[in-house]
């Protein structure tokens, strides 16, 4: 019996002393958390946020997070898309988990591992369901031979 409540109140101080979340779409690893608006909105510093089904893994030095709108907003980091294998580079990105898409812009370069295709461009759009990537900016795509074609848009 003594064993359950030690148990109980190490994993109360555990979630006290850590600086982790859970936000219903999101984990969140962060060097800073303020929870505010009842809990719908979250404000974090540089860390990690996971998605819940753990496709998306985001490293950026800053995060918000509105619970109502299913929208996670981070700046200046990468996304690792673990699905298609890519890692996107971005200025300022935002993930819309109830439509399934995210947007990013400010110096986009999305590194396709498994192709070894670089693609460089100001913003683009995302579409989970469709696996649709788009940019309606000046893009540059560079391959493993270091082949380079140059669009308006895609």
């Amino acid at each position: 019996m003594k064993n359950k409540y030690l148990l109980f109140i190490l994993i109360i101080l555990n979630s006290l002393i850590c600086k982790s979340t859970f936000a219903d779409q999101f984990n969140f690893q962060t060097s800073d958390i303020k929870v505010i608006n009842d809990g719908n909105l979250i404000i974090a510093g540089e860390g990690t946020a996971t998605s819940q089904d753990d496709n998306y893994e985001i490293q950026a030095k800053k995060f918000e997070y509105s619970k109502n709108l299913k929208l996670l907003i981070a700046y200046d980091g990468t996304l690792f898309v673990k699905t298609d294998n890519i890692i996107i580079k971005f200025g300022e990105i935002k993930l819309d988990k109830e439509k399934n898409t995210f947007t990013a812009k400010e110096n986009i370069k999305i590194s396709d591992i498994k192709n070894e295709v670089l693609i460089e461009t100001d913003e683009i759009s995302y579409n989970e369901k469709l696996k649709l990537l788009s940019s309606k900016t000046k893009s540059s795509l560079r391959d493993e031979s270091q082949n380079i074609l140059t669009t308006e848009k895609f």
